[in-house]
């Protein structure tokens, strides 16, 4: 008891402060305290002894002494009225004692005093006083006096179970632990554990006693002491060290286990037993309780009273965890079972219990221990337990609905420890193909659930061939349309079952290979199968990935009696077949629907890490041509399904997907791959592959020659294409120096010795133009780029660059306006070049002004085109010709041409196109503007032979035809006579 706060000194100092303290109070409670204290004043005094807490500690036991045992006093009522108070003083005056002032004798004295007054029957407020100085004085004495502590220990226990007031029970319970807390002997120890036995055990036998007289009322009071006696008990189970007195507690437990008397006391003290055999400190007394053959013998004779309570819906829960325990603790621990052993014949004894539960409908609860004993006993429930097992299936039939779930759980408790194998010789799947029937698909949902360790043989043997007759059988029943869906949902059952029977399959070494050659048809065939499958396979290689990267170097058994040893090899001979799955599975990757593509990636995932990387990025290219769209048609819808391969690929190896992917086709591309390109091209729609990989691809490309085959030259500048406009995107300012050497390649092709690589540039050329007609701002980049070729480049790239402008301007007439300076800057170009193609190329833009812009935009530029062609047209020189062929030159068109039949004309092919560009750009002008407007604008001297020029143009197209030879040798004969002109012109007549 904790000292007092209060410093008290002086003579009337406890008395002063009671009398402060409760002045005002009218409690009677505090009066008799107050005459307590007064009355042991007055003691003191007479004695002429100080007033100090100890002095009236001394002399209040004295008094209780008195009132104890003297029978002087008549009046009961003063007599209760004053030993309340007393007691209630002796309590305020233990907190004010000095520690060690009273001596052990004196609080033995003391001790005995107390326990005389707690053997007179107070109300409950003076005996939890009482106690509670007794538990005080109790502390001081010499705790290894068996004699002070027996008699404190024995009044303690007295309250603890013969008080009916709880709160007195509680207090008695309370002081007896702690007491027993502060014992040091272990000779005490022994002495009060024995006597707590003894009583328990007192109770028990007064129990049994009662139970046979006709006194119902001396029964029940019986029975109540000693379910107060379980409760004390149950507190002292932890302090129960010695295997003999937990077997004594047992054996007298199963006595408690009968009709009349309440369980669920017992159980109490059961789960606190199982809890301290739980306890790690408690090794040595479990491995004690274990040798003891006398007391398995016992034990199980609990468990098999304890197994009684499951048909009673009051102790069946707490009855069945109880037992769950005993299971896991003690009764299966560390034991091997033989037919001749103890262990056996405790096994044998419960399993007959659990029998006659079964006698009647079962519950949840005594379901739950029989998986759990299933669970316990594993492939020994098949010698044990199977008429168990034959039992509970019984009551299938007959289940409600939310019972089904229990009796699915207990039954899936079988499967996993014995396996499908063995249930299957109780219970065979089978299916009768004449009648149409099948037996035991129940057991098909429960295998999906709970089969785990198991033998995938047994699938490929007896599941695959069940699933197949199913499906054969929609097949005769076309005409039934409900036995039909029904054979198809137990078709498909049976193949979702896969997944189940790769949860750590034993014999996964020896039956992979038959089970891939079963899996590889499905995945491309049938799409119902497909998810199984897939995970079936995760399953099998994560989980051997696991258990073979577990505990490096050791030998041992992982889990469930695959080796590490076993594990390696499995990974090494589904690692065999990898490839060939990995190929089934990237075919369908691109087919599938979204929601489904995901565990597809996860199972390609696997297969890739245990595959050669090498045979991944094969499987990965060739798997792009599953996405290659047509190259005429460049739109790919599953474009985004080649970043998810990739990643799905490298998932497991910890490389980046666009690495993976750069190193694929960069590859490629090196070994001048026919495929490479157009794979290429489906990747640059990858914004994401773009946006990383932009400058490598450029650069790569940039050091590749072009590829010789049309297709491939095509699906290559589709790329350049691509990169052309992500140049722009990722140039705001500045220069664009690879969207220059981009375009480069084009101008460069546009000029090109094959017509079909023309066609090609021309194509995406003009491509190019149409889609960034929608862009102004780009667009107007790209017109200056090109622009940027037209001086200071080689004549080769200025009149690609020129050809390239016309391109454009035959696909938007509107350039003109969006860049103005580019037509005189042509005209630029027609005024000053000296190079023939430069030449050729000037006048074939300006031959597609003239047919692109409309009539009014035409007469706008019209004076500017004449005065840049009149000096390269016949019309200048048409008078001159006259003159010099005495105005016949009908017969100078004949000579000419006479001469060109036998060749002995030079040929000038280049001369020959040239004007007749020049030609053609005139007659498309008089076209589309008229000769009025035409001729206004031709000088005076020119006029004439304009005239006559107008005469000759073609009225119809079989009239130009029989013209076009004469406008060409004209146009030649003029070109050889011109004086003035171009410097071109004198190389011509050279």
């Amino acid at each position: 008891m904790e000292q007092s706060t209060t410093s008290l000194t002086g003579e009337s100092d406890i008395l002063e402060h009671l009398a402060d303290r409760y002045k005002k109070s009218r409690s009677p409670h505090h009066r008799q305290l107050y005459a307590a204290a007064a009355y042991t004043r007055c003691m003191i005094k007479s004695k002429s002894l100080p007033v100090t807490p100890l002095n009236y500690f001394v002399n209040i036991i004295d008094a209780l002494y008195d009132s104890s045992y003297s029978h002087t006093l008549s009046n009961a009522t003063f007599n209760a009225d004053a030993m309340s108070g007393m007691s209630s003083f002796l309590t305020f005056v233990l907190t004010l004692v000095p520690e060690k002032s009273i001596s052990m004798s004196k609080a033995a004295e003391a001790v005995k005093i107390v326990v005389k007054c707690l053997e007179v029957e107070f109300v409950s407020l003076r005996v939890l006083r009482f106690m509670e100085c007794l538990r005080v004085l109790l502390e001081i004495c010499d705790l290894g006096d068996w004699d002070i502590v027996k008699l404190s220990f024995q009044t303690f226990i007295k309250y603890a179970i013969d008080n009916k007031n709880q709160n007195v029970r509680k207090c008695a319970e309370h002081c007896v632990l702690k007491v027993f807390k502060c014992f040091q002997n272990s000779i005490i120890k022994e002495s009060a554990t024995k006597l707590v036995l003894d009583t328990f055990r007192n109770y028990i036998l007064a129990v049994e006693k009662a139970d046979g007289s006709k006194d119902d009322e001396g029964s029940k009071c019986e029975h109540l002491k000693a379910l107060h006696m379980l409760d004390l008990l149950k507190l002292f189970i932890p302090f129960l060290t010695k295997p003999e007195d937990m077997q004594e507690v047992i054996l007298e437990l199963q006595k408690c286990m009968t009709a009349k008397f309440s369980t669920l006391y017992v159980l109490d003290v059961m789960e606190e037993i199982l809890a301290l055999i739980e306890s790690e400190s408690e090794l040595t007394f479990v491995k004690t309780v274990k040798i003891s053959n006398k007391w398995k013998s016992d034990y199980s004779i609990l468990i098999q009273s304890i197994t009684g309570l499951l048909t009673c819906e009051a102790t069946a829960a707490r009855a069945s965890n109880i037992l769950k325990e005993m299971f896991s603790r003690v009764l299966f621990s560390e034991v091997e079972l033989n037919d001749e052993s103890e262990q056996s014949s405790i096994v044998r004894s419960l399993c007959d219990s659990l029998l006659e539960v079964l006698s009647t409908y079962p519950n949840e609860h005594s379901l739950s221990v029989i998986s759990a004993l299933f669970l316990h006993l594993g492939l020994d429930s098949f010698i044990y337990m199977d008429r168990i097992f034959m039992k509970t299936v019984g009551f299938m039939s007959d289940a409600s609905t939310c019972d089904v779930k229990h009796f699915e759980q207990c039954i899936g408790s079988a499967v996993m420890v014995m396996g499908p194998d063995k249930i299957h010789t109780l219970y065979p799947l089978s299916f009768d193909a004449n009648e149409q029937t099948c037996s035991n698909t129940w057991l098909l949902p429960i295998y999906k659930e709970y089969v785990i360790y198991s033998h995938v043989r047994f699938f490929i043997r007896t599941i695959v061939p069940l699933s197949e007759s199913f499906r054969k059988a929609c097949k005769r029943g076309k005409k039934m349309a409900v036995k039909r869906k029904q054979m198809q949902s137990l078709s498909r059952t049976c193949w979702e079952l896969l997944p189940s029977f790769c949860r750590y399959p034993h014999d996964l070494e020896e039956s992979f290979g038959s089970l891939a050659e079963i899996l590889i048809p499905n995945i491309k065939e049938n799409a119902s199968m497909l998810e199984s499958i897939a995970i079936a396979l995760q399953c099998l290689v994560k989980q051997n990935m696991s258990l073979s990267l577990s505990f490096p170097g050791s030998s041992g058994v992982i889990d469930m009696g695959i080796e590490k040893e076993n594990a390696e090899r499995n990974i090494k001979v589904m690692a065999s077949w990898s490839e060939a799955l990995l190929k089934a599975f990237t075919n369908v990757f691109f087919q599938v629907l979204p929601e489904k593509r995901s565990f597809l990636k996860e199972t390609i995932g696997c297969l890739a890490n245990i595959a050669e990387f090498p045979t991944s990025k094969a499987i990965f290219i060739s798997s792009l041509e599953r996405v290659k769209p047509d190259v005429s048609d460049q739109k790919n819808a599953n474009i985004g399904l080649i970043h998810e391969l990739a990643s799905a690929i490298v998932a497991d190896v910890g490389m980046d997907p666009i690495d993976f992917i750069y190193c694929c086709i960069g590859d490629c591309l090196k070994e001048d791959d026919e495929e490479a390109y157009a794979n290429l091209y489906i990747l640059l729609e990858s914004f994401e592959f773009m946006s990383s990989r932009f400058e490598q691809l450029v650069d790569l490309l940039r050091d590749l020659k072009s590829p010789v085959d049309i297709i491939s030259f095509r699906w290559r500048f589709l790329c350049l294409k691509t990169l052309l406009f992500h140049s722009f995107e990722r140039t705001c300012d500045g220069e664009n120096k690879y969207g220059v050497w981009v375009l480069n390649e084009i101008i460069v092709t546009l000029k090109d010795d094959k017509e079909d690589r023309r066609e090609v540039a021309h194509d995406i050329l003009l491509d190019t133009s149409s889609i960034m007609q929608s862009k102004p701002e780009t667009y107007y980049k790209f017109i200056t780029m090109m622009m940027g070729y037209l001086f200071g480049f080689s004549p080769c790239i200025t009149s690609g660059a020129i050809l390239a402008l016309s391109i454009m301007l035959s696909n938007d007439s509107k350039i003109c306006e969006l860049k103005p300076d580019l037509v005189p800057e042509i005209f630029e170009l027609l005024d000053r070049e000296e190079d023939i193609q430069v030449a050729e190329a000037v006048l074939w833009f300006l031959k597609m002004l003239v047919l692109s812009l409309e009539v009014a935009e035409l007469k706008m530029v019209l004076c500017d085109i004449l005065n840049g062609l009149q000096s390269w047209s016949f019309v200048s020189d048409l008078p001159e010709i006259l003159m010099l062929e005495g105005g016949d030159f009908r017969n100078v068109f004949e000579i000419r041409t006479t001469s060109l039949e036998e060749g002995k004309e030079t040929s000038r092919s280049p001369q020959h196109d040239f004007k007749a560009n020049v030609n053609e750009i005139f007659e498309n002008i008089v076209q589309k503007c008229g000769s009025a407007s035409v001729e206004s604008l031709v000088p005076e001297k020119y006029r004439l032979g304009f005239r006559i020029c107008l005469e000759n143009l073609p009225s119809s197209p079989e009239e130009g035809k029989e013209k076009e030879a004469l406008r060409t040798l004209i146009t030649s004969m003029l070109m050889s006579s011109q004086e003035e002109g171009f410097c071109c012109r004198q190389q011509l007549g050279t």
